[in-house]
């Protein structure tokens, strides 16, 4: 049997789960714990287009929030009901702009509905700012047991008004409908696994001064520092001074991992760019050879030596039996379909990639790997302007550092960027020691 630290599955559940393969009744008893314990996990995306106010933007906010994350109670004969609190902030500089507190609830008929991580209850918020740059406070707190998960995040916004030809931010959408007018109604994506391919649309802006006609639109995708798996140019009709574009993202031939995107959009006098970054996450096991691959590699922070060298090493469809045997041998709640802990892990891995993505990818950065195996900080201290160092820091420039708190390991990890661009590095990697954690990074 294993315990349960109050931040959920970190590293040192995961690897007396890791040799344990009793007390299975024990465990789903304690998974329910961990169901609660755990501060709540949640998608986040942020789009701005043009205000309909003349010189200001409207930045939108997305929030999407699985069953699973929520403490569902009974509610009647034949109803679940979880309710939660949306917190969120906006400031420039030390001055806040705008904000809004707000509960909330989703009712399910099923209990088994209450555990899905394939259903989200939807929020979303907009407002109106000045072109700038902005930080984000956002607080989600489950109601019922108190859990909060705390996110702060920094914006840029466009100006939509200053340019003769400009677009918006692309948003992401899983589907979209349309009224007999002709208008849409969009379903946003929030950055969700994916579960069938041939479902992602693009949904963008094209604004303009002048009527010079139609508009060509190319599109380009590739993966993330690499080579291009996609290119489109297609013609849309110009719809005055604000001309909506839906596209087609081919996701059925991407497989996991980030990708950028380039949108050129020209007529006949004038021409615009956007670019963006987004990333493919397919729910369950790896779809193709490469996604195998790469989730092999991501385990090497937390499998044993030889089996990792076992599942890099091998090939085709004996690769996906070792992976698949490293699982199955780990599963908490085996004969179910779900395995709590593949889950858990390749969750952290997702929000490493989303959150802590340097000049590499987010798992393979120092805070995502400390991330992904000790799971969320109780406490982070961070300072992206330090006008005093530590005196470990003589002789150094410092622009930014953090301090990661995890109570319940007595541990703090310290990451310092010197460069200005976001790479930070762990100042004090032997704190990881002791707690059974072998490095290769």
């Amino acid at each position: 049997m294993y315990r349960l630290i109050s931040r959920g599955l970190a590293l040192i559940p995961f690897l007396l789960l890791f040799s344990t393969v009793a007390g299975l009744n024990a465990q789903a008893v304690e998974l329910d714990q961990y169901k609660r314990e755990r501060p709540l996990f949640y998608y986040l995306d942020l789009t701005s287009i043009r205000s309909e106010t003349p010189g200001k933007s409207l930045l939108q906010i997305f929030i999407k929030i699985p069953y699973d994350e929520l403490q569902f109670v009974k509610a009647g004969p034949d109803s679940f009901r979880a309710e939660y609190e949306i917190a969120l902030a906006v400031y420039q500089k030390d001055f806040q702009v705008s904000g809004k507190t707000w509960d909330s609830h989703v009712t399910v008929k099923r209990y088994d509905d209450t555990n899905s991580r394939e259903d989200y209850t939807f929020n979303s918020y907009s407002v109106d700012v000045e072109p700038g740059e902005y930080t984000m406070l956002l607080a989600v707190t489950d109601l019922e047991t108190r859990e909060m998960s705390k996110q702060r995040v920094k914006i840029r916004v466009q100006d939509f008004y200053r340019e003769k030809m400009s677009i918006s931010d692309i948003l992401y959408a899983d589907s979209l409908s349309f009224d007999l007018q002709g208008n849409i109604t969009v379903f946003p994506h929030v950055h969700t696994p994916r579960r069938r391919a041939g479902s992602l649309f693009g949904y963008f802006y094209i604004y303009t001064r002048e009527d010079n006609g139609d508009y060509a639109v190319t599109v380009k995708i590739k993966r993330a520092r690499s080579k291009k798996v996609f290119e489109d140019t297609r013609i849309f009709r110009r719809e005055g001074v604000t001309t909506p574009v839906v596209i087609a993202i081919p996701d059925s031939q991407l497989s996991h991992g980030a990708y950028s995107i380039e949108i050129k959009v020209k007529d006949k006098r004038y021409k615009a760019t956007l670019r963006d970054e987004f990333t493919i996450y397919w729910q369950g096991r790896p779809v193709t050879e490469e996604d195998l691959k790469l989730a092999v590699r991501q385990l090497r922070y937390i499998a044993n030596p030889s089996d990792y060298k076992r599942m890099m090493k091998a090939k085709g469809p004996l690769r996906r039996e070792f992976f698949e045997r490293f699982w199955r041998e780990r599963d908490p709640s085996p004969g179910t379909e779900r395995n709590e802990l593949l889950d858990e892990y390749y969750r952290r891995v997702e929000y490493a990639n989303a959150n802590f993505r340097d000049m590499r990818d987010g798992w393979k950065s120092d805070r995502g790997m400390v991330y992904i195996m000790l799971g969320e900080p109780n406490e982070v201290s961070r300072d992206t302007y330090p006008r005093s160092y530590f005196r470990s820091f003589s002789g150094r420039n410092v622009k930014a550092w953090e301090v990661w708190k995890y109570y319940e390991l007595n541990r703090s990890f310290l990451f310092v960027d010197e460069t200005g661009f976001g790479t930070y590095r762990l100042e004090n990697p032997g704190d990881l020691h002791g707690l059974g954690i072998s490095l290769r990074r």
